[in-house]
């Protein structure tokens, strides 16, 4: 499945900041909401599976908790990471892991992280797996169809967002030009994982090509998500919860070329009643908590 055959030049060739790098890259992800902290088992099964189809790209590793810095993926580190570090997961200031291709654009990652109870107890875990713009997207779906049977789940989201350069220290500019392409591109996401997880407990941010409705959440509206399958091109219940694909490929949705996404919009309206009622601002100077939540239901006003 071909995703990116006719994208136009403003994503292909984005602006670069000033280390060469685009401010904003599209890329195609992956982010599973997680109700509570993966338990050490089921992170033991993620990490296995993801190894066996993608470990061969990996370069590089670190520990989610602050201070940490990233460090070769070798045959040692793996066979410490297993040994050592996985059954030391939560036991001391490690809650998460993120390995890495290492790439400056286009890179591959996959992420782990629980919040504790305790001090961050209104925020998601999460799963999270990027993949480069140009792979094809039934890899993308497999390995969804894959992973959501490892864990339990609250919602999810897969498909093309806007990777923005949070780290750099003109952060502010990266994410003022990614407000302006999501106002243009309906079918990308716009993303802030760490403004998400402040949310993401209450219900689903909005849809995507893959939209994943985990079965505690489905139970509050039963009809909203038969009514979303109804309206999806494919999908798929699992042991925690409904897998909807909205279109055969992702879509860049562009509104230049009156580009047709019937398949999120119908998915989004049926969803609406699962739909977080607020979500903090995505960053920047331009987006505000009010047109925040006006972006995140646009499929509605469609």
């Amino acid at each position: 499945m071909n995703t990116t055959s006719s994208l136009p030049a403003t994503l292909l060739s984005p602006p670069l900041a000033p280390d060469g790098l685009p401010w904003v890259e599209l890329k195609m992800g992956l982010v599973l909401y997680l109700p509570s902290p993966p338990s050490r088992e089921t992170v033991a099964k993620v990490y296995a599976a993801y190894m066996q189809r993608f470990g061969g790209r990996m370069r590089g590793y670190k520990s989610t908790a602050s201070g940490h810095f990233v460090q070769d993926w070798t045959q040692q580190a793996q066979h410490e990471f297993e040994t050592v570090l996985l059954p030391k997961l939560y036991r001391q200031m490690d809650w998460g892991y993120v390995f890495s291709d290492g790439l400056p654009t286009g890179s591959w990652l996959f992420m782990f992280h629980g919040h504790r109870r305790a001090s961050e107890p209104n925020k998601a875990s999460f799963l999270r797996f990027d993949f480069d713009r140009d792979v094809d997207a039934s890899v993308v779906l497999e390995w969804a169809r894959q992973v959501v049977r490892l864990t339990p789940f609250v919602w999810g989201s897969g498909g093309f967002y806007l990777q923005t350069r949070t780290n750099l220290s003109h952060a502010s500019e990266a994410n003022d030009l990614a407000f302006g392409l999501a106002q243009r591109y309906w079918g990308i996401e716009a993303h802030s994982l760490d403004v998400t997880v402040k949310h993401a407990l209450e219900g689903i941010k909005c849809v995507n090509w893959l939209t994943l409705v985990g079965d505690e959440l489905a139970s509050r509206h039963p009809d909203a998500v038969a009514k979303a399958c109804a309206g999806a091109f494919w999908s798929e219940a699992t042991p925690h919860g409904t897998l909807l694909q909205a279109s055969p490929t992702p879509l860049v949705g562009d509104r230049h070329r009156l580009e047709r996404l019937d398949g999120l919009v119908a998915m989004a309206k049926a969803l609406a009643p699962l739909q977080v009622a607020e979500h903090g601002a995505l960053g920047g100077t331009r987006w505000t908590d009010d047109n925040t939540m006006e972006y995140l239901r646009r499929f509605e006003r469609a």
